[in-house]
C-alpha cells in the first residue's frame, strides 16, 4: 500500500493497483479517516510519557488519604521492620503505617492532624 497523495482534507491510497480516495477532518485534536464502511479516529501520542517524580530512597507513602492521629517516633530515632511509625485515620478506622525495613529515620514530614492524599511521603528510613 502506497499514499499517493495527502492533503489536510483527503488522502488517496493504491492497493494493488486500485486507487482509493479517504475524506479526512479534524474535530479538536482527534483526526478522522472516514472509508467506504469505516472511520478511524488518529489522535497524537507523546512516545515519552512524563517521568514520575523521584521519591527519595526509603520513602515511606501514604497507602490512602487520611488523618495522621498518631506520630509514634521522632527524627533520628532507629526504627525495626515492623514497627509502627504512625497512624492514619481513615475512613473511621485506624490504620497502623509500619516501617519496612530497619533503620534510623532521617526525616519526618508529617505531625498529628496531618491531612495526607495517598502517595504523600510521610517519612524517609535510612536502612542500616
Amino acid at each position: 500500500m502506497t499514499v499517493a497523495s495527502a492533503t489536510p482534507d483527503a488522502v488517496v491510497l493504491v492497493d494493488g493497483g486500485v486507487r482509493v480516495a479517504y475524506r479526512v477532518h479534524a474535530v479538536g485534536e482527534t483526526s478522522y479517516v472516514d472509508g467506504p464502511e469505516w472511520t478511524v479516529a488518529l489522535s497524537e501520542v507523546d512516545p515519552l510519557p512524563a517521568p514520575a517524580v523521584a521519591l527519595p530512597a526509603g520513602s515511606l507513602t501514604a497507602p490512602m488519604p487520611g488523618q495522621v492521629v498518631a506520630v509514634r517516633v521522632a527524627k533520628g530515632d532507629r526504627v525495626t521492620a515492623g514497627q509502627q511509625l504512625l497512624a492514619l485515620e481513615a475512613m473511621k478506622m485506624e490504620h497502623a503505617v509500619l516501617a519496612p525495613a530497619d533503620g534510623v529515620l532521617a526525616e519526618l514530614r508529617v505531625t498529628t492532624g496531618s491531612q495526607v492524599d495517598a502517595g504523600d511521603v510521610l517519612a524517609v528510613i535510612e536502612e542500616a
